[in-house]
């Protein structure tokens, strides 16, 4: 195999775990021709076995590999860079040590709603209010002149949440103003029953692939599949094994896509709809505005008990990162100060991490959406928000902040 294969690519190295590892070794030696890439504050898989540690076994074990850091970040805002980066480092992170490109951008958003409901409520009425064209102004801001400007689609937003099951009220949110929608989690493709069903149907083409007529058989079938269910997870995980096939894809890379994929591979960036992922899910993707519910101890890091390892509050806190790093232009963190969690409704206080964001970089008060909508005055009407759950504009409270 070393003479076959050559040279050798390793995308999305901080993911790969030891035995996956011992056979890169076993494929490349010490002096052969490897090129990985990955980021080790990327590294959201422990629970799949992947360490991010194995980056230090890498330069050992081939001493004569050049490191290229990429210092620019062509996706965000400056906010947006800085702030997840004193996430995961402090806020005394260094602000040169990585470049956003872009623009300096707005303040991060945090909002604090009184319950879980009022939090899936602030969502979908302010994708509304963004899709009306509010902007950056307020009344009180003494500020009369125009914002940048921004044309948002559905396409645009994306809701992250920390489990799949916080979904559900910003989904009926979203559904009560006519909102649309699609969910996407890191579930198992394989474990939906249409795609038990069909990967029944694949293996019996397999066997039959020699038979003149079968592929066509299969394709007329995804079609109707399609056709069927436009609009659920049957017609999605169909339209994406025909995109497949019409690729060149074989039945055994079909019936592989359907036992190793997840719902996040059906994700198709050409839909205008609002995007609802779990954060695992949203790695690699990006939206123009992005929503991260839940942001909430216990949640934000997600805990089983009264603490956690140290090793799984560090896995957390890059998830977060990840997370925070999706978003090109806006970021809105929200959390509750009451929810229902794991089947009772319960106090609930904000994730620790937030603490790491520093005044500069949030707006604790106020938010001021951004596009253009023209009104009478000539002035435009800011979105005030409630952070204490008692009607009145305040400042989020933090622990031990």
């Amino acid at each position: 195999l070393q003479q076959r294969f050559r040279w050798i690519f390793v995308d999305e190295f901080q993911d790969i775990d030891r035995s996956q590892y011992h056979l890169l070794r076993l494929l490349v030696p010490s002096s052969g021709n490897l090129f990985v890439i990955g980021d080790p504050e990327q590294a959201i898989y422990g629970f799949r076995g992947a360490d991010p540690r194995l980056f230090e076994n890498f330069f050992h074990d081939y001493p004569g590999a050049v490191r290229i850091t990429l210092r620019r970040n062509y996706r965000s805002t400056g906010t947006i860079v800085e702030g997840a980066l004193s996430i995961m480092r402090g806020p005394a992170a260094a602000g040169d040590e990585f470049v956003a490109v872009g623009a300096r951008g707005e303040k991060i958003v945090i909002h604090r709603a009184p319950t879980d409901r009022a939090e899936a409520e602030f969502v979908a009425s302010t994708i509304e209010r963004l899709l009306g064209g509010a902007t950056f102004f307020s009344l009180d801001s003494g500020r009369a002149t125009g914002a940048e400007e921004y044309q948002f689609s559905f396409g645009d937003f994306a809701v992250l949440f920390r489990t799949a099951q916080q979904a559900e009220l910003v989904a009926e949110a979203l559904s009560r103003l006519g909102i649309p929608h699609r969910v996407f989690t890191a579930r198992p493709m394989s474990s939906h029953p249409a795609a038990r069903r069909l990967l029944e149907l694949l293996e019996e083409a397999a066997a039959q692939r020699d038979t003149p007529g079968v592929e066509e058989q299969v394709a007329s079938l995804l079609q109707s599949l399609k056709e069927e269910h436009p609009a659920d997870d049957v017609g999605r995980i169909a339209a994406h094994l025909q995109k497949m096939l019409a690729g060149g894809g074989s039945f055994d890379e079909l019936r592989a896509a359907l036992v190793l994929g997840t719902e996040a591979d059906l994700w198709d960036p050409r839909a205008d709809s609002v995007s609802m992922l779990t954060l695992h899910a949203a790695k690699g993707l990006e939206f123009a505005v992005v929503f991260i519910v839940g942001c909430e101890d216990g949640i934000i890091p997600l805990r089983f008990g009264s603490s956690g390892p140290e090793a799984g509050i560090d896995e957390e806190r890059r998830l977060f990162f990840v997370g925070m790093t999706r978003a090109e232009r806006l970021l809105l963190l929200s959390h509750a100060a009451r929810r229902r969690w794991r089947g009772r409704v319960r106090p609930m206080v904000p994730s620790p991490f937030l603490q790491a964001l520093r005044d500069g970089l949030v707006d604790l008060r106020r938010v001021d959406l951004p596009g253009k909508r023209a009104v009478p005055t000539g002035q435009q009407l800011g979105l005030a928000l409630d952070f204490r759950g008692d009607g009145q504009q305040g400042n989020a409270a933090f622990p031990g902040r």
